[in-house]
């Protein structure tokens, strides 16, 4: 097991460590953590991301895609204080046939 130190604590550190604590001992170094005081210092309290499966060029990125979903929604479902969540998302296709959209069959994804 690597021993392998983290320098910052926003969300491309964290979720580094995340992913590499799986086989790793992580140590991570920063000025602010997770639940320290609001601060104009550092963003991470105000940072957002949002995961929306697009148009990919391969089955690796499909994969790669479907691996990231996974993920999220783990965290959504297990850990609430992550701050990650599931919220719905209404998306407008230019093409009537659903077969072009290879990411309809996560769970959540439903057609009117």
């Amino acid at each position: 097991m690597a021993r392998i130190t983290i320098v910052g604590a926003g969300v491309i550190g964290l979720v580094t460590a995340s992913a590499l604590a799986r086989e790793n001992e992580i140590i991570i170094v920063a000025r602010n953590l997770p639940g320290d005081g609001l601060s104009a210092e550092w963003a991470s309290p105000w940072a957002g991301a949002s995961f929306i499966a697009g148009g990919t060029s391969s089955r690796i990125e499909q994969q790669m895609q479907l691996d990231t979903y996974s993920q999220l929604s783990h965290w959504a479902e297990n850990y609430p204080e992550s701050s990650v969540r599931l919220i719905t998302l209404e998306d407008f296709f230019d093409f009537d046939d659903n077969s072009q959209i290879w990411w309809r069959m996560l769970p959540e994804v439903t057609y009117a």
